[in-house]
């Protein structure tokens, strides 16, 4: 793009960063795409400030709600933007002048999964009010995968809330019991790529699912805060958690978790249940620090997880554990 980029301190590599412009290069940049959205959301930002039309040609998308996303976010502001329908081709062409405007920053969907997760774990009936339904977050698929379980889920769009009933709350005939029993081959197969800040909330959900839940093409999650596959896997194992992680035949991620409901479908105790207390490290990972502690709520009340440095949920929750306990969670610092 023609910037220059240093680190501000000699010889080091880490922030703060210099950045100068101007960004007067050629109006074209490639790169594969696959290691994060937010990459090309920036470049995206930058060309409002470059003249022309500027071309980001990809090879491997992945996240592409997130350029969507920000595609109608820029538009609003005046600017013209093109996604090719592989999301391969991006072309920005600022405006003149940026429009000002009011505008109303939606909820995010990814505070949404940990309450709705610990809701259909426990027996619990909750409403979560001011629900982005407009279809511009990925992320809005969790409510999908959760409903493929049995998950009991009412979606009123017109007062923009979801009604969450699980366990003995459920009006389901499952009764809150979640499983893959009812799908193709018994598995539910989760392409996760597009949405890969859920796996944290969806994994802890399918422990307690009787069956098998895959989550493919998530390559992704390996590149977030931590390596998620990695951190799920060994910190849910500690809890009894039948987990997997491996490469498919086209060199993808894929995190494979086999769970076991705490109910048989006849409703009587599963004595194949096995999950229990433990402590576990959150890895200064706010998503895994909520998915751990939601998980110990679902577990019997003699078993008790510990999450260590579990303040990091305020990078994206502020005041999660407060927000939980008002609706009857009872986390505590230990």
């Amino acid at each position: 793009m023609g910037a220059t980029a240093e680190c501000a301190i000699p010889q080091s590599k880490n922030c703060p960063l210099l950045i100068k412009g101007p960004a007067d290069g050629k109006n074209i940049v490639r790169t594969e795409g696959s290691i994060s959205s937010q990459y090309i959301t920036g470049m995206m930002l930058a060309a409002l400030r470059m003249k022309g039309t500027f071309r980001i040609e990809l090879s491997d998308p992945k996240e592409t709600p997130y350029l969507t996303m920000t595609k109608i976010w820029l538009e609003s502001f005046g600017a013209k933007v093109e996604i090719s329908g592989d999301f391969k081709r991006i072309f920005v062409t600022p405006p003149i002048e940026l429009i000002a405007h009011d505008c109303v920053i939606p909820s995010d969907w990814e505070g949404v999964a940990f309450p709705l997760v610990a809701a259909i774990l426990t027996d619990s009936e909750i409403t979560i009010e001011n629900v982005d339904f407009s279809g511009s977050q990925g992320d809005d698929k969790i409510v999908g995968v959760l409903k493929s379980l049995g998950a009991d889920i009412e979606e009123n769009k017109s007062r923009s809330s979801l009604t969450v009933r699980g366990g003995k709350c459920s009006t389901l005939k499952n009764r809150g019991r979640l499983s893959t029993e009812n799908l193709p081959e018994k598995i539910l197969r989760v392409p996760i790529s597009d949405f890969p800040d859920a796996i944290c909330a969806l994994a802890v959900a399918a422990c307690f699912a009787e069956g098998t839940v895959i989550f493919e093409d998530a390559s992704v999650c390996r590149r977030k805060e931590t390596d998620r596959i990695k951190v799920l896997k060994n910190e849910l194992q500690k809890l009894g958690a039948d987990l997997e992680d491996g490469v498919d035949e086209r060199g993808r991620d894929f995190l494979t978790v086999r769970g076991k409901s705490p109910l048989n479908a006849d409703g009587s105790p599963n004595a194949e249940f096995k999950l229990h207390g433990g402590t576990v490290e959150s890895y200064d990972d706010h998503r895994v620090a909520m998915a751990a502690a939601c998980m110990g709520l679902a577990l019997p009340a003699c078993e008790k997880v510990i999450v260590n440095n579990a303040e990091c949920a305020a990078v994206s929750f502020p005041n999660f554990y407060d927000a939980m306990n008002a609706l009857g969670a009872g986390f505590e610092e230990c």
